[in-house]
């Protein structure tokens, strides 16, 4: 009989805990979905409440930057994107992979992207080095005083 009780108890911490897998697995994947979807189809705000405060204050500022100086007859040709959530990679209780399939009318792409969980959400971390060059001429494009530097600089 105590054999039978073991049984079950085992049995029944087993399936608690594979649900419990399931349940942040799947959390993992509506995060990287939603983050994905809004990215993918050029919809930041979308995409916010699925990225790190630093993907939001590095990337996405980048992002915006580079919208304004983008064709948009190619972000029209390149929507509506999809995207297909494949693999989860787990590494820890606060770091996931996810890989996904991103279909757009101009192309196909196979990527990844790093999620962590922060205050126990399961957030993207997406952060991209934007090269001095890049950031200077973007930041010149927003500030006039930065058009013409060796004017700025022979006036100090």
């Amino acid at each position: 009989m105590k054999k039978y009780i073991f049984i079950i108890i085992s049995l029944t911490l087993c399936a608690t805990l594979f649900t419990a897998c399931d349940g942040e697995r799947s959390e993992i994947k509506h995060a990287a979905k939603g983050y994905l979807d809004g990215v993918a189809n050029y919809d930041f705000d979308a995409a916010e409440p699925y990225a790190t405060t630093k993907t939001v204050e590095e990337t996405f500022s980048f992002f915006r930057q580079m919208m304004t100086m983008t064709d948009t007859n190619y972000i029209n040709s390149n929507t509506p994107a999809t995207i297909k959530i494949g693999k989860v990679k787990q590494y820890s209780d606060s770091t996931a992979t996810v890989f996904y399939h991103k279909h757009t009318p101009i192309k196909d792409v196979n990527d990844s992207v790093t999620l962590v969980k922060e205050d126990g959400k399961w957030l993207v971390e997406t952060l991209i080095e934007v090269p001095p060059m890049i950031r200077f001429m973007l930041d010149a494009k927003q500030d006039s005083t930065l058009r013409h530097p060796e004017k700025h600089l022979l006036n100090e």
